[in-house]
């Protein structure tokens, strides 16, 4: 078990290489011993990452682009016995290398609030790009075989829908009636490596041109 190898672990700033843009995970233990990222080994919880940073090892549970979602996975972890359990966002810095940087919610406690009053802006000029009845999807690749819609068969993508048509297949990313929304999820897919994916709308369950609904406004 890695809890007789725990040491004090402050909040800090270290890189790593990912590919989504945004999401959080919760670090549950810090040690200087090498232990296998097996749920065995962190009292069955799954998903265990290892992270090398200097001399010692972090230990990360599980990953989500909900903070609720994380807050519910850092109280498990808790009752579990991971008292020093925290939420870690990490930030896409957009650099060329493709960088990704961790950063602890107790440096951001303060920049979260000016956010929220930020955002509430931005849905009201966002709404402008809602269609009433239109489904906006992300097609990431059709074929003829039937694959399941886990998150590692499409490269860390959840909620991935599949729909038969005639004897394909065609798999999509994201419903949203909000265009602006459906942008944000084409530039994860896009960034994800699904080059060839495009943006699709549905209304009264058939295709139509994106275009001419877009024309709408």
């Amino acid at each position: 078990s890695v809890e007789s190898n725990i040491v004090d672990d402050e909040p800090e700033q270290l890189e790593t290489k990912n590919t989504a843009s945004k999401y959080y995970k919760i670090q549950i233990a810090t040690s200087p011993k090498k232990i296998e990222a097996k749920s065995y080994n962190f009292k069955g919880l799954k998903g265990i990452e290892r992270i090398k940073v200097g001399n010692v090892y972090k230990y990360f549970y599980g990953v989500t682009n909900n903070i609720s979602d994380a807050k519910k996975m850092q109280k498990k972890a808790l009752k579990l016995g991971f008292k020093g359990a925290f939420v870690v966002k990490f930030k896409f810095d957009k650099s060329p290398n493709g960088i990704y940087k961790l950063n602890y919610p107790s440096k951001k406690v303060k920049s979260t609030k000016k956010k929220t009053a930020k955002s509430t802006t931005k849905k009201t000029t966002s709404n402008k790009k809602v269609f009433e009845g239109v489904q906006f999807k992300v097609q990431l690749s059709s074929g003829k075989r039937k694959v399941e819609t886990k998150s590692y068969n499409f490269k860390g993508l959840k909620n991935v829908e599949r729909v038969k048509v005639g004897s394909y297949y065609k798999y999509y990313y994201g419903n949203t009636n909000n265009y602006t929304e459906i942008l944000e999820k084409y530039k994860i897919a896009k960034k994800k490596g699904y080059l060839k994916s495009w943006i699709v709308a549905i209304e009264n369950g058939k295709k139509v041109s994106l275009r001419e609904v877009l024309k709408r406004k």
